[in-house]
C-alpha cells in the first residue's frame, strides 16, 4: 500500500493572467504543493496531456524568493548544491505568495538538523 503525503498548502497561478497565452493554463494553472517533508511543483501542457512534476526536499532548499509585479507575484524556491534549477511558479496572489513562504520557512525550521545529526549524517 502506498502512503500518501498530507498535503500542508497549494498555492495556484492565476487563471487569468497565466491562461492569457495558453488555454491549458486557464483551464489547470500551473501549482505549488507544500507537503510534510517536501514541495511538488505541477505544471501541465497540452490541454493536460503533458504534465511535469518536480518534487524537492525541505532540506534542499536554500532560499525562498518572493518577486512582486503590479498585480500579482512570482515564487522562487532556490536550491542547495545546483544539482536542479531553481522552482519558479509566476502570477500568484501576493497574500498567498508570502503566507506560502511563511509556512516553508516554518517547516524548515522544524526540520533542521543538530549539529550531532549533521555529524552523523557526514559520516555514512
Amino acid at each position: 500500500m502506498v502512503k500518501r503525503e498530507e498535503t500542508a498548502m497549494i498555492i495556484k497561478a492565476s487563471r487569468i493572467l497565466t491562461g492569457l497565452g495558453s488555454p491549458t493554463k486557464f483551464w489547470m494553472p500551473d501549482q505549488m504543493e507544500l507537503r510534510e517533508d517536501s514541495v511538488k511543483l505541477l505544471q501541465r501542457e497540452w490541454m493536460g496531456l503533458k504534465r511535469e512534476e518536480e518534487v524537492i526536499s525541505i532540506e534542499r532548499i536554500a532560499s525562498t524568493r518572493l518577486q512582486f509585479g503590479l498585480i500579482k507575484a512570482t515564487v522562487v524556491l532556490e536550491t542547495f548544491g545546483g544539482a536542479k534549477d531553481d522552482l519558479r511558479l509566476t502570477g500568484v496572489a501576493k497574500g498567498e505568495a508570502r503566507a506560502f513562504r511563511e509556512a516553508i520557512q516554518s517547516a524548515a525550521s522544524s526540520r533542521q538538523m543538530t549539529p550531532e545529526q549533521m555529524a552523523q549524517a557526514d559520516q555514512q
